[in-house]
This record gives structure tokens, sequence and C-alpha cells, in this order.
């Protein structure tokens, strides 16, 4: 009897095998969830990158003009700003490999429906044969995980994903470059830290290449490497928070002419020279960089937090 249960369950196990082994024979078509949403993307551009010489957007926060330079994006007679690679990137990326969820209304008559009569944004890219590609982009969509958008010359309005539409949103600051320092931390030689207080503070590498502490006067003690090293992350993680003006003509305004703080920091090729100026809210502070005229603003406490592991590298 049990010799019988086991061909059974043999038979009913070799009849499921054969049963799923023509479903899938005759279902080729179904494919994973992620393969069914790759196929039934739109593909709408692909420039190439190379042979684009500017891109102009203008939206809601104004307008920023992109050319390319020597194989570098700088911003249109503002070469001086330094840009974040990864949003200048996502930009570049709207152009070059653009496609869009689904075909929404295809040659629409109604484009006011999907905030495309007046864009939220128009932003063009402009070849070195002279041709040109514009984008316009208008409302985001019910559930906000898409955006309506339309190309040139074609009639139909077509859903992106959010985040391609979101770059096409950027003003000209949030493409901006947010760090403060690149210095080579494994290579520094000199530090000098001013207080609120006036107190200065300076290390030194010496004929060893040693770390030693030369105001206060303490013998050159040699600084704790761990100290330091703590002092310098802090330092590294340094951010801009706002850009306040690009050209700054009176330092008095921000505090500047008197600095509260500053900090001087070299290694054998750079340095980063900041100067610290007064309160522009409860949460943060003026500051610049020796040399250029740019205001920016930082959070006080980054203040407290560099003051205190300062102190802390000569323990």
């Amino acid at each position: 009897m049990r010799k019988l249960w086991s061909i059974i369950a043999l038979i009913i196990t070799l009849a499921a095998l054969i049963s799923a082994y023509a479903y899938l024979t005759k279902h080729p078509q179904d494919k994973s969830a992620a393969d069914k949403k790759s196929e039934n993307k739109i593909d709408l551009l692909k420039l190439d990158q190379s042979k684009i010489n500017k891109i102009n957007i203008t939206n809601e926060k104004g307008n920023i003009i992109l050319e390319r330079k020597s194989s570098k994006w700088v911003v249109s007679q503002k070469e001086s700003i330094k840009l974040d690679e990864q949003f200048l990137g996502n930009i570049v990326e709207d152009f070059v490999s653009l496609s869009a969820d689904r075909l929404v209304d295809k040659d629409s008559k109604d484009l006011e429906q999907y905030g495309l009569k007046t864009p939220k944004a128009v932003a063009t890219a402009y070849m070195e044969d002279g041709s040109s590609k514009t984008i316009s982009l208008g409302n985001e969509t019910s559930d906000n995980s898409r955006y309506y958008i339309m190309i040139k010359d074609d009639p139909n309005v077509y859903a992106i994903s959010s985040s391609a539409g979101l770059s096409l949103n950027y003003s000209l600051n949030d493409i901006r470059d947010r760090n403060i320092t690149s210095l080579n931390n494994s290579d520094i030689k000199y530090l000098k830290f001013i207080n609120a207080n006036n107190t200065v503070i300076e290390i030194k590498a010496n004929d060893k290449n040693e770390l030693v502490i030369t105001t206060p006067n303490t013998n050159n003690k040699k600084v704790d490497d761990n100290n330091f090293q703590d002092l310098l992350s802090t330092i590294t993680g340094l951010k801009i928070k706002d850009f306040i003006e690009d050209n700054n003509k009176s330092l008095s305004k921000y505090g500047l002419d008197k600095p509260s703080s500053e900090l001087l920091l070299k290694d054998s090729k750079n340095e980063l020279h900041i100067y610290f100026g007064k309160d522009l809210s409860e949460e943060s502070l003026a500051f610049k960089l020796s040399g250029n005229p740019e205001i920016y603003s930082i959070d006080k406490s980054v203040i407290d937090s560099l003051t205190s592991k300062v102190l802390n590298c000569l323990k």
C-alpha cells in the first residue's frame, strides 16, 4: 500500500512539472516586473554628450546658462563658480538619456491641464552642428511620482520620472559645489586658528615632518595624532550652507572687516584660509575665503566644534 502511494505521489509531481513546462513554453513573453518596466520605456532623447556645447534652463527659480569649455562645464559669464559634478551630471543626463514611463496624451489639444501651456521649466541643449533639442516641463502627476513633459516638434505629452524632472527645476545655487576644502589631510604642514577670544593657536610640521605646537609656547610639544585627525575630519566636512553674495563690496556688512575667527590650513601645495564673520541668524554665520569676493554662510555649530577640537590638540 505504501508503495502504491509513493507511485501516485511521483505521478502527481511529474504531472505538475509537465504542466509548468508547458505553461512556460507557451508564455515566453512573461518576464520580471523590472524587465517589463524597462521594455515599456519610451526613448525621447539620446544626444551625444561630447557634442553638446551649451544648455540653457529657464524655470521659476531663474535662468542658468551652462557652456562647455575645454571639456568642462562652466556657468556662462560666471566661470569662477564651482559646480557640483553630481547635480551638473543630472542636468546633462536629461539630454543624453531621457526616457518616458508612458505616453500620456497623443497629439494633445489641451496643454493647460498638464501645466504645459505655460511650462514650469524650459531647457534647451545646443549641439555643435547648430541643431538643438528643447524640453518643456509641466506639472507633477497627481501622485507626485512623475512630471509631464513635451519635446519640441513632438505634439505628444509624456510622463517622466520625478528625479529626471527635478533636475530641470534646479536653481544656480542648487548646482553649486558646497565643499570648502580639497587639501591633502595626510600632508598637512601648518595650521593656525584664532578664536573669538583672540587666542592664537599654531601647529607646524618640524624637520622630521612631525606636527608640533608652536603657539602658545609649549616647547614644541608633539600634537596627539588622534586629536589632530579628529580636527581634520571636522575641517574636511565643512560645507557651505547658503550662497549670500558673489561679489561683495562691503565686508563690514557681514562682520568680515574684523573677523570673529580665522582658520588657516596648509599642505605642501595648497592652503585653506577662512575668515568667519557675524551671525546671520540663530543657526548660521557669514564667512569668506581669503582672496575671494564671495560671501557664504555656515552652521554656527561648526565654529563651536572647530574651537573645541583645536583646543583638544593642545592636550
